[in-house]
């Protein structure tokens, strides 16, 4: 079933999963990160969980798409809010996805995932500020992007 599991393992040093794509559940719960956290331009197929996970360094999320429910209920960024956009590198949230605060709600005494609305076709979603909303049929194959995505949350 190519599903990825993470769930309950130690990485101690670096752990890169940038432009990794997890075509089906990708499961990081409460997985310890002791060092960064990079998943920059990752694709979340299907659904994501991070539920519990414990980041003590930078976790950066920049410019991964979220096609799936991603849950970060629980988890905990020791020192540092995670990244969810740098400069026009934004995540990306379908706009399939019921996305409510509980998706990110981070355990607490952790730096926060600071969540702002974006509209797509007059709809609102609540998503971490800076990452936008999309719409996964707007694929445009010959420009390589969506066509159909919305202003950053603010």
């Amino acid at each position: 079933n190519n599903e990825a599991h993470f769930d309950g393992a130690t990485f101690n040093n670096f752990a890169g999963f940038g432009e990794t794509a997890f075509n089906n559940f990708a499961g990081f719960g409460k997985t310890a990160f002791n060092d960064i956290a990079h998943f920059g331009k990752a694709t979340f197929t299907g659904n994501v969980d991070f539920g519990g996970a414990e980041f003590s360094e930078k976790a950066d999320f920049w410019s991964a798409e979220f096609s799936g429910d991603a849950n970060f209920n629980d988890s905990y960024f020791k020192k540092y809010a995670p990244t969810f956009a740098e400069g026009s590198d934004a995540a990306r949230f379908s706009n399939r996805v019921i996305w409510a605060d509980s998706n990110f709600s981070v355990r607490s005494g952790s730096q926060p995932i600071k969540p702002g609305d974006a509209t797509l076709d007059g709809k609102t979603f609540r998503i971490p500020i800076g990452a936008v909303i999309f719409n996964p049929d707007s694929w445009d194959e010959e420009i390589k992007k969506y066509t159909h995505i919305s202003d950053p949350a603010k």
